[in-house]
C-alpha cells in the first residue's frame, strides 16, 4: 500500500508532527508532502519527505498544487492522508482522486474554525475554512478525529460511519519517568504563547500557592508573540522571583526539563478551539511519570481516567490547593503519576496509534 499525506505546515508545527509520529512507525511505502518553511519554522528532513516549496506563501499556491500534482502522479498513492482543511492540501487531493483515482483519508485533528477565531484570524479566512472542513468530510472516504467532542458536536451524524477515533499520541522510550534533584517544589507549564487568555489562571494560581509555599516555582517553557506581556503581568504582581521563563526549547530537550518538575500544569480555559484539540503536551505529560493538573476543558478527564488530578475552570484556587497537595502527599500523587504512564504505554503510544492508522487505511482502500 502506498500513503501519501499532504500537510500544510513545516515540522515545525504540531499538526504536521502528528503526521509524521503516525507514519513513521509504518512498514508501507509512504510520502509526506509539506513546505520546507512557514511561520513555524523550518522542517527537519526525511528521504520519505518532499518540498513543493521552499517557503510556503500564497502567492505561490499554484506552483504548490501543480507540483504537488506531479508528485501524485508519479507516487500512484492508494491513500491520500489530507491534513487540515486548507487549500495546501485539499485542492490537490480531491483533484488527484477524481483525475487518477485513490482513497482520501481526511485528518481533523482539530476543529479548525474555532482554532483561527480564538487566534482572532479574519472572518473570510475563518469561512473559507468552514467550507473546506465542510467539504473534506463530505467528500473524503474515512475521517479521522482526534478528540471525541468533534464527532459528537462538529461532524454530521450522515458522516459517523467513516469516522475514526485516533487521538495524538507520545514517544514513551523519549518521554519516561525521570528524576533530577532540585531544591524547589517546581510545577511547569509547557505551550506557545500566542494568547495568554488561558494562561493567567495559573498566574493567579502561583499567587495563591504563594502564601502556603513560598519557595515554590513556576517554569513557563514556551515562546510567542505574548511572552513580554505574560512577563510583565508576572512582574506586576510581585511573582518575579516565582516564575521562570526558559523560552522556547528544542523538543529533544523538554524530558530533562521535565524530570526537573514536580507537577505538570495544564491551566486552560474553556476556549472554543481548545475545546475540540487533542493536546500533544498531555500525552506527553502523561508518558513522563509525574503528577498532572489540568483544567476540565475538552476531554481532558476522558483522557486521564482518574490518572490525573482535574480541577474547575476559571477557579485558580482550587489549582494552588491541589498542588498544595501533591506537595503534602507525594505518595498519593506519585500513585496518580503511575496510572497516568500506564496509560500512555498502552494507548497513546505513536506506534500503537500507528496500527490503528493503518487498520483505517486498510478498511479504506476496500470501499
Amino acid at each position: 500500500m502506498k500513503i501519501l499525506a499532504i500537510s500544510p505546515f513545516s515540522t515545525a508545527g504540531a499538526s504536521t508532527s502528528r503526521v509524521y509520529n503516525l507514519l513513521k512507525n509504518l512498514d508501507d511505502e509512504v510520502l509526506l508532502v509539506l513546505p520546507y518553511e512557514d511561520r513555524y519554522g523550518v522542517s527537519s528532513t526525511e528521504k520519505w519527505f518532499y518540498f513543493p516549496l521552499q517557503k510556503k506563501s500564497f502567492g505561490n499556491i499554484l506552483s504548490w498544487w501543480l507540483r504537488t500534482m506531479k508528485k501524485m502522479r508519479e507516487f500512484r498513492p492508494d491513500i491520500i492522508h489530507v491534513l487540515k482543511p486548507h487549500l495546501f492540501t485539499l485542492p490537490p487531493a480531491l483533484a488527484y482522486k477524481t483525475f487518477f483515482g485513490g482513497k482520501i483519508v481526511f485528518d481533523c485533528d482539530e476543529w479548525d474554525p474555532d482554532t483561527l477565531s480564538d487566534n482572532k484570524e479574519n472572518w473570510l479566512k475563518i469561512q473559507l475554512t468552514t467550507f473546506l472542513a465542510k467539504a473534506a468530510m463530505a467528500l473524503s472516504d474515512s475521517i479521522l478525529y482526534s478528540n471525541r467532542l468533534i464527532l459528537e458536536e462538529k461532524i454530521p451524524a450522515r458522516y459517523h460511519k467513516k469516522c475514526v477515533y485516533l487521538t495524538n499520541g507520545v514517544n514513551t522510550r523519549e518521554f519516561k519517568p525521570r528524576i533530577i534533584r532540585h531544591s524547589r517544589f517546581t510545577f511547569l507549564y509547557m505551550g506557545m504563547l500566542k494568547k495568554i487568555d488561558h494562561i493567567l489562571p495559573l498566574v493567579d494560581a502561583a499567587a495563591a500557592l504563594k502564601k502556603d509555599l513560598p519557595n515554590a516555582k513556576c517554569v513557563i517553557v514556551g515562546g510567542g508573540e505574548k511572552e513580554e506581556e505574560l512577563k510583565r503581568i508576572v512582574e506586576e504582581k510581585g511573582l518575579a522571583k516565582i516564575f521562570e521563563f526558559k523560552g522556547m526549547q528544542p523538543h529533544q530537550k523538554l524530558p530533562q526539563i521535565i524530570a526537573e518538575t514536580d507537577a505538570l500544569v495544564i491551566p486552560f480555559m474553556n476556549l472554543p478551539g481548545i475545546r475540540y484539540q487533542s493536546n500533544v503536551k498531555l500525552f506527553e505529560y502523561m508518558a513522563s511519570g509525574k503528577p498532572i493538573v489540568a483544567t476540565d476543558v475538552g476531554e481532558i478527564k476522558h483522557i486521564l481516567d482518574g490518572a490525573g488530578y482535574v480541577v474547575t475552570v476559571g477557579k485558580p484556587d482550587e489549582m494552588a490547593q491541589t498542588l498544595k497537595k501533591i506537595y503534602e502527599d507525594p505518595e498519593h500523587a506519585a500513585k496518580r503519576a503511575y496510572a497516568a504512564r500506564k496509560l500512555a504505554e498502552e494507548k497513546y503510544d505513536w506506534k500503537t496509534l500507528s496500527k490503528k492508522l493503518k487498520e483505517t487505511y486498510q478498511k479504506t482502500t476496500k470501499k
